[in-house]
């Protein structure tokens, strides 16, 4: 518990600084902080008539770069997570419609702000304290359970957010710490202008979301099957979530093979695939996969299944295109035995009796 505790630390402790390590990252901090502080200064100017048409497109570029930063904020963190440098930003991210869950957090923000604003308003410091220390335990864990499910909904799932709380124990501490301890250096610092006032404010928003995600580092959630995404999560994030799922189960049958234990990584990859809503094409993916294997044998005797699934589900054409592929790849290859007289006529049926003449010599 405590070497967990350590080692979440540690990793929290160098995301503070890792944003000055990736040049792309500055960039985007100071392209970003350019606009904005332009944006914001035009808004202060006095009224006029042609200001209007100023203060217009101000605000409208101001709506178009916050979901940016917002996007690559929350990329960052995926980023961190899986210990990658993040990617260039792409122009897709000034899109409004692109990825609309990681905007998400613009409404948390807009929440906290109203209801430190109303505390204000009736002048209840303790309701303030109350949002702002709340809002400093919590938002931790919510957007980590964001970029695990790309779910709004999940990510203020009070299960959700106890599953990861709880998977990650007291090394949970390190993050609503770590943000409060940003939001004390964002308050200490001088009154500055607001070009240096919103480079610092940016800086520290890549360091909290970069923090968020070496805190789960450790723990391999990033991609968690528990907290599972809903159905407003896409359907990009939910196959991402079932691949990671399947390359566990890979690395364990590739276990199995490389002791010399082929048909135990056969029959556990078989089980596997029997566990899913489409048990053939969870097949098919595992054989692409261990054609990557040094040796093709396991992959090979894994295809016999599918021949077999195939042929019993009467997909004759997807049955001889296998076996046609598996021959390539080993002349000597054939269905199993049970399964030869079906692959022959399934062959013969596709107007292939090359391919039926061979399965008959080897049967």
């Amino acid at each position: 518990m405590m070497t967990q505790f350590a080692e979440t630390l540690n990793a929290v402790a160098r995301e503070l600084v890792f944003p000055l390590r990736v040049l792309s990252v500055v960039l985007q901090i100071i392209v970003v902080t350019l606009l904005l502080s332009i944006a914001v200064a035009l808004l202060s100017l006095p009224p006029s008539g042609f200001l209007v048409l100023v203060w217009i497109v101000s605000a409208i570029g101001i709506l178009v770069v916050l979901p940016y930063l917002f996007r690559s904020l929350m990329d960052y963190l995926e980023c961190r997570a899986r210990d990658r440098r993040p990617e260039v930003a792409g122009l897709e991210r000034f899109s409004v419609f692109e990825n609309t869950w990681s905007l998400f957090p613009i409404v948390l923000a807009g929440v906290a702000g109203w209801g430190m604003y109303r505390s204000a308003l009736v002048d209840s410091a303790i309701g303030s304290w109350l949002i702002l220390l709340f809002g400093l335990a919590i938002l931790p864990a919510v957007l980590c359970v964001l970029a695990i499910t790309h779910s709004p909904l999940q990510s203020v799932n009070p299960l959700s957010l106890w599953k990861l709380i709880h998977r990650m124990g007291p090394s949970y501490a390190v993050v609503p710490g770590v943000a409060a301890l940003l939001l004390v250096v964002y308050l200490a610092f001088p009154d500055v202008p607001a070009f240096y006032d919103i480079l610092l404010l940016l800086y520290l928003a890549f360091a909290l979301f970069g923090a968020c995600g070496a805190a789960i580092r450790p723990f391999d959630i990033i991609d968690d099957i528990e907290i599972a995404p809903d159905e407003s999560a896409g359907e990009e994030r939910r196959r991402a979530i079932s691949d990671a799922q399947r390359e566990k189960q890979l690395t364990h049958a590739y276990g199995f093979a490389s002791r010399g234990n082929t048909a135990g990584a056969v029959d556990f990859l078989v089980s596997a695939s029997a566990e899913e809503a489409d048990p053939i094409a969870a097949r098919e993916w595992y054989f692409s996969q261990m054609l990557r294997w040094e040796d093709n044998f396991a992959a090979l005797k894994f295809a016999q299944t599918i021949v077999h699934e195939h042929l019993a589900a009467g997909y004759d054409v997807a049955a001889v295109k296998l076996i046609l592929r598996c021959r390539l790849l080993d002349p000597r290859f054939a269905p199993l035995s049970e399964d030869l007289d079906a692959a022959i006529a399934a062959a013969e049926a596709c107007q292939n009796p090359d391919l039926a003449k061979v399965l008959r010599i080897s049967r």
